[in-house]
C-alpha cells in the first residue's frame, strides 16, 4: 500500500513520506486518500494532504481511532498543523522542540521567568530593560517603564501579571500588569540583590542579598521583613512553593542549603546536602521536592523538603548555572554556563537528556511552566530559546513532510518528519 501511495504522489510531481515505525506505537501504513489543499481545512483520518497554498492551517480531527493516519506534505508551501483539543506527542529528537526567539534580541540575559502555562515570559539582563512575551516567546515587548538597570533576577506569579525584579546595588521593582508599569519598592532598601522568588499570586515574595539577609513581603512588595533568623550570608539563590510558606535558599562561596516552612521566620540548615559551591535552587509547588545545582559539581534533589538529598550523578559534574522545576518536581531542567548545554529530566533527576538542539551557549537561566512541557532559557550575550514538549501546533516549511498516527483517545503521535519542522 505504501508503494501505491508513493507512486500516486510521484504522479503529482512530489515524492511523499513512507511509513515509519516507533516503539509502542503501531502504524498500519494504509493507502491514504490524498487531497491538494490551498486553504485552511480540518483533516480526516487516513488522509494525506498536499499543501499547495501559502498560510494553510490543517486542524486535526477532534477525535480519532488508534492506528488512524494523517500525512502532510508541504508541496510548494509551508503548513501549520493545529491541535483541536488533541495532544501532539513525539519521541525525543523527532523534530525541533527548541526555537531561537531572535525577536527578543541578543543581550546579556541574566534571568528569565515563566507563568504556569509558559505563555507569559519575562526576562532581564545587565544594563538592559525588562522584556516580556505573552505568546510563549514568539514576540517580545521592551518594557521601558522599568528602566535600563543592572537587573539580576526576575520572578513571576502563575499568570504572568505580577512580576518582581531585583537590581544589584539597587532596589526591588514590582509590576501588577505584566510589566507595563512598575513600582520602585524602596522600602526594601538599596542592596546587593541577587535573586527573587514569588508565590503563585505575586503577593508573597522572597529576595536574597549577597553578603546580607533574606527579605520577605506578604503584600506584593509594599512592605518588607528582614528575616534575620536566616543570618547574614553570601546568599545566591532562593525558591518558593506556591504559597510562599516553604522557602529554600542556598549559599555560594561555598555554603549550605537552608529551608523555612513558615515564610522565612525560622530556618533550618540542611547539612545533609553538604557544603558546596551552590549556584541555583528550585522548588515544586509544595516545597517537598527541591533541586539544586553546584557550580563545577553535580545536581542534587530532595523529596522531603531538604531533610535528605540524592546526588544525581547521571547528569554529570558540570558548570551548572540554573535549574527549574515543574509543579511536581518530576520534570526538571538545568543549564550549563560555559558553552554548555541544556539538560532535562522527566523522572525527578534519576536520568537526564542532553538537549543538544538548543546548542552549547553561555546559558544563565532557565524557567519552566507548571507541567515541564514549556521551557524558556536565556544565554549571556546571546538569545532566548523556548521549548515546547507537547505542542499545540506543528509548523512545517515548504518541502517538509509530517507523519501522524492516532495513539489513543484524542492523541496523535509524530512518527516522522523530513525538512524543517518545529513545535509551537
Amino acid at each position: 500500500m505504501a508503494l501505491i501511495r508513493t507512486l500516486a504522489l510521484a504522479a503529482l510531481g512530489f515524492t511523499g513520506p513512507t511509513g515509519v515505525g516507533t516503539t509502542g506505537v503501531t502504524r498500519a501504513d494504509r493507502a491514504l486518500s490524498w487531497t491538494a489543499v490551498t486553504a485552511p481545512t480540518t483533516a480526516s483520518e487516513n488522509s494525506g494532504y498536499l499543501v499547495d497554498g501559502a498560510g494553510v492551517t490543517i486542524t486535526l480531527p477532534s477525535g480519532c481511532t488508534v492506528g488512524d493516519q494523517i500525512d502532510i506534505v508541504g508541496k510548494r508551501a509551508g503548513f501549520t498543523v493545529a491541535s483541536n483539543g488533541n495532544s501532539i506527542n513525539s519521541a525525543p529528537g523527532i523534530f525541533s522542540h527548541w526555537v531561537d526567539r531572535t525577536s527578543a534580541g541578543s543581550r546579556h540575559w541574566r534571568s528569565i521567568a515563566s507563568d504556569s502555562t509558559g505563555g507569559h515570559l519575562a526576562a532581564v539582563g545587565g544594563g538592559s530593560d525588562v522584556w516580556t512575551s505573552t505568546n510563549g516567546g514568539a514576540t517580545w515587548t521592551d518594557q521601558t517603564a522599568a528602566g535600563s538597570r543592572n537587573w539580576y533576577s526576575i520572578a513571576s506569579d502563575s499568570t504572568g501579571s505580577h512580576l518582581a525584579a531585583v537590581v544589584f546595588n539597587g532596589d526591588i521593582f514590582t509590576s501588577a500588569n505584566g510589566g507595563a508599569t512598575w513600582t520602585d519598592r524602596a522600602a526594601a532598601g538599596r542592596r546587593q540583590w541577587v535573586n527573587i522568588a514569588s508565590d503563585s499570586t505575586g503577593s508573597r515574595l522572597a529576595a536574597v542579598v549577597s553578603y546580607g539577609d533574606i527579605f520577605t513581603s506578604t503584600n506584593g512588595g509594599a512592605t518588607w521583613t528582614d528575616q534575620s533568623a536566616g543570618g547574614s550570608r553570601s546568599w545566591g539563590s532562593i525558591a518558593s512553593d506556591s504559597t510562599g510558606s516553604h522557602l529554600a535558599g542556598l549559599i555560594g562561596g561555598p555554603g549550605d542549603i537552608w529551608t523555612s516552612t513558615n515564610g522565612g521566620a525560622t530556618w533550618i540548615d540542611r547539612t545533609a546536602a553538604g557544603t558546596r559551591q551552590w549556584i541555583s535552587i528550585a522548588s515544586d509547588s509544595t516545597g517537598s521536592h527541591l533541586a539544586a545545582v553546584v557550580s563545577y559539581g553535580d545536581i542534587f534533589t530532595s523529596t522531603n523538603g531538604g531533610a535528605t538529598w540524592t546526588d544525581r550523578t547521571a547528569a554529570g559534574g558540570r558548570d551548572w548555572r540554573s535549574i527549574a522545576s515543574d509543579s511536581t518536581g518530576i520534570h526538571l531542567a538545568a543549564v550549563v554556563l560555559n558553552n554548555g548545554d541544556i539538560w532535562t529530566s522527566t523522572n525527578g533527576g534519576a536520568t537526564w537528556t542532553d538537549e543538544v538542539a538548543a546548542g552549547g551557549r553561555m546559558w544563565n537561566s532557565i524557567a519552566s511552566d507548571s507541567t515541564g512541557s514549556h521551557l524558556a532559557a536565556a544565554a549571556s550575550n546571546d538569545d532566548i530559546w523556548t521549548y515546547v514538549g507537547k505542542p499545540g501546533s506543528v509548523i512545517g516549511a515548504p518541502g517538509a513532510t509530517l507523519q501522524l498516527v492516532c495513539s489513543g483517545a484524542n492523541a496523535f503521535y509524530v512518527l516522522g518528519t523530513t525538512g524543517s519542522v518545529s513545535a509551537e
